[in-house]
């Protein structure tokens, strides 16, 4: 056997991926602490959350988080603008960790309703202490704690590259149970753009349909799911009418090399 096998294999194991993610903590908190510390002097009253949660569900950067964070919120906002009918805006961030995106978009939007859920408690009391103007909630799986038809706009970037591909369509209907006809969906996946990750039985598996690569804990990072874009169009058509899509390989700058979908519930299905 090959010895990059040996390595791919000896790495894809948890206990070997926690391991190896914990250094990768490590390393980002040591690389990061001198700009760290200088942010916190510059901003003495801005509210960051733990390093562990931010490398959970981001990088141990404080500037990037806040930068990071605005301009995303800022470009989900333009890529939903062509989509937007009159009146105020009700949004739900899925999948909000510490609340990164949606706690900027009051900002841009000062009339949206705002809301945002995740099924990390800690992450959630934490966002619900520390930002305003955002409704928070925890989720366990599913059906989601809202009302159907409730939200005009849904985004979950980086929640399904996390959510088992078995899992994936359970959310896929709870979404466009709680998203109001017409309403649109942005969502981010795994795919072309992250093939070479992939052994060759995984990549096999990944051109049927999906691949995930799990861990025990729901919602994890280790958790990795990869989706191939002809089959997951396929099963989002189902449910929705798909508006843009842009492959993470030749458009790497949308979402960092994920492939984003855009889609929207039909006014006729209701």
């Amino acid at each position: 056997m090959q010895p990059s096998i040996v390595i791919r294999n000896l790495f894809a194991s948890p206990r070997m991926r926690l391991l190896l993610a914990h250094l990768q903590f490590r390393f980002q908190q040591i690389r990061n602490s001198a700009s760290n510390r200088k942010f916190r002097r510059e901003h003495p009253g801005l509210s960051i959350p733990s390093d562990r949660d931010l490398f959970e569900t981001f990088q141990v950067n404080y500037e990037k988080y806040f930068s990071d964070g605005a301009l995303a919120a800022t470009e989900i906002m333009e890529w939903y603008a062509p989509y937007r009918n009159a009146g105020k805006p009700i949004i739900l961030d899925w999948g909000c960790g510490t609340g990164r995106v949606i706690r900027h978009i009051p900002q841009i939007v000062p009339e949206a309703v705002c809301h945002g859920c995740d099924s990390n408690k800690s992450r959630i009391n934490w966002a619900r202490q520390q930002i305003n103007q955002v409704q928070f909630s925890t989720t366990e799986g599913w059906p989601l704690p809202y009302n159907n038809n409730q939200f005009n706009l849904i985004f979950g970037i980086s929640v399904l590259t996390h959510t088992a591909a078995a899992e994936q369509m359970e959310y896929i209907r709870e979404l466009h149970r709680i998203l109001q006809p017409g309403g649109i969906l942005i969502l981010s996946t795994h795919g072309s753009n992250y093939t070479s990750r992939l052994s060759g039985r995984e990549l096999e598996t990944y051109l049927r349909g999906a691949y995930t690569r799990s861990y025990h804990e729901k919602g994890h990072r280790l958790i990795c799911t990869y989706n191939h874009a002809a089959h997951f169009r396929q099963a989002l058509a189902t449910y929705f009418m798909i508006q843009e899509f842009y492959d993470g390989k030749s458009h790497p700058n949308k979402l960092g090399g994920q492939d984003l979908w855009i889609v929207q519930k039909a006014i006729a299905d209701y």
